[in-house]
């Protein structure tokens, strides 16, 4: 079993079955209360291991709430017509103990021989069926059991002393300063939420940002003993980074009937111009809500199957961070370029990072005579901002001369409302840029096998086509387009503002409000 939704006036299971490539003779069937159905099979996906290949097909299995009030109803699934067990998986609210069970809204979900079972909950039904579950706990020698057990038992004790509709909101572990801090500063600011909704930014005491957001709102220090009681009764984790997951706190499978219900929704950090399924699918995160900012990105996401997340869990919204962001440009060339997964290989190594390709193709801009000489000519300023993965690297930048470096915590909402010119290659950080409708040149020397060696496949934007700016793959080439940039008092050409125009789908401040407005619709 994969997933398990309360959508409507129905209970949706979403249930898969593996099949050898060259196996499809096999008869899968399940069965409602000894009725029989065949699965109509909504997605398939290839799963290659060490040993064999085989296809997941996934289907949905839909039961009206109003069969299980009335009565128990048995859900079972059978192979060439012989009942099976199921197999569950890590974010449905079931697990491998006889004893687990799952109790939300009336419902009670628990395992009875080779069938699931449900039917309507009570008081005295729940609680009959949780002594059963920290009797089986005790009773294992795994200690992680046994200390699951004592957090169950918090849970149930700390449930009366702990606010009501707790939003736990985060970025990344020791940096704010993306959505999740956006979200925050909107639900503080704004008086009508400030009334039923409590906002606790999550992050790390030694952090710098930590004080600077005590004078926002509340704030909880990563990993503490607050943390964790109030991870277990959050009614909403929101998050920019998938990551570093704050509702990992704890080991799931013993808790996550608890963690069920608790809407998991992914901010995300920027724009999704490529293939990331690989990393930020539904199948990996269980999202209750993935925010976008733009047309092609959401309909790339909720179309692409790999994903898991269609148009009831997708949303365009607008990003919290956008709302924050405002046209105060200076005369400053913002460098801003992204990793690169090969770069890994380099661990801590400056000088296996200067002989990447990576370090050459930048440093060797920052430290060209034409362009320091352009900029000081025009009376531009030049700011590098160094990716977070670079940091570890910065003193490879050590001997750059009238170049600025926006090292360790970067105020990126700042960097770019006071920028003139962006020169990036395929960060996303040229989506906040364009945004403000300001200028933007591609450098993307290594284009040819930039998506083959990094952690993404090439997706619907296409720079030449979609593009907010020209793309240059040499050095000699950007400096032309810098300079062409320049002399044109780096005003964003026409042709590019009517692309950013078609592309983002709100541009009025309203995103932090529409974010927080489709949370609570979900919560429902």
């Amino acid at each position: 079993l994969v997933f398990a939704n309360f959508r409507g006036q129905n209970l949706e299971i979403v249930c898969s079955y593996n099949v050898l490539s060259n196996d499809n003779k096999k008869t899968y069937l399940y069965s409602i209360n000894g009725d029989i159905y065949r699965p109509t099979v909504f997605h398939k996906r290839n799963i290659v291991t060490s040993y064999v290949n085989q296809i997941q097909r996934l289907f949905t299995v839909r039961i009206p709430l109003s069969k299980i009030y009335g009565s128990k109803v048995y859900l079972n699934f059978s192979i060439n017509y012989r009942c099976v067990l199921f197999e569950y998986d890590k974010f449905f609210p079931l697990n491998g103990f006889a004893s687990s069970y799952f109790a939300h809204n009336g419902i009670l979900l628990y395992r009875e021989n080779k069938s699931l079972v449900m039917e309507s909950c009570t008081f005295k039904k729940r609680r009959k069926k949780e002594f059963a579950y920290l009797k089986q706990l005790k009773k294992s020698d795994n200690p992680v059991h046994k200390k699951s057990r004592f957090k169950r038992l918090v849970y149930f004790f700390t449930k009366k002393f702990v606010p009501s509709n707790i939003w736990l909101i985060s970025d990344r572990p020791s940096v704010a300063g993306d959505n999740g801090e956006a979200l925050f500063r909107f639900l503080n600011s704004t008086k009508e939420y400030k009334k039923y909704i409590n906002p606790y930014f999550v992050i790390d005491k030694n952090s710098p940002d930590y004080k600077r957001l005590k004078k926002i709102g509340k704030v909880i220090k990563k990993s503490s003993l607050k943390h964790k009681i109030y991870t277990l009764h959050a009614d909403v984790k929101a998050v920019s980074q998938t990551d570093y997951e704050l509702y990992t706190v704890f080991d799931k499978n013993e808790m996550k009937d608890l963690l069920y219900t608790e809407k998991k929704v992914f901010l995300q950090h920027g724009i999704t111009k490529d293939d990331i399924s690989g990393s930020y699918s539904r199948f990996f995160h269980d999202f209750d809500l993935f925010v976008t900012a733009a047309f092609p990105e959401y309909k790339s996401i909720i179309e692409n199957r790999n994903y898991g997340c269609d148009n009831h869990l997708t949303s365009l919204l607008g990003f919290p961070r956008h709302d924050l962001l405002s046209n105060k440009a200076e005369k400053i060339i913002v460098i801003s370029p992204t990793w690169r997964k090969n770069l890994q290989a380099c661990s801590s190594s400056i000088e296996l990072f200067k002989e990447s390709d990576y370090f050459r193709a930048w440093h060797g801009l920052l430290t060209s005579e034409a362009f320091i000489g352009m900029a000081k000519e025009y009376g531009y300023r030049i700011l590098f901002v160094p990716h977070n993965n670079v940091e570890r690297f910065i003193q490879a930048f050590d001997d750059l001369d009238y170049v600025e470096i926006a090292s360790g915590n970067k105020n990126y909402a700042e960097i770019f409302s006071r920028g003139a010119l962006l020169i990036s290659d395929y960060s996303s950080n040229t989506f906040e840029f364009s945004y403000l409708r300001k200028p933007v040149i591609y450098y993307q020397f290594d284009s040819e096998v930039f998506f083959d060696s990094h952690t993404y496949k090439k997706g619907y934007f296409d720079y030449g086509k979609n593009g907010f700016g020209p793309v240059a793959n040499t050095e000699d080439a950007l400096l032309n387009q810098i300079k062409a940039c320049l002399d044109n008092e780096c005003k964003i050409a026409p042709g590019y503002e009517t692309r950013i125009n078609k592309f983002f789908k709100f541009n009025d401040a309203g995103n932090s409000r529409r974010v927080v407005e489709r949370i609570l619709r979900i919560r429902k």
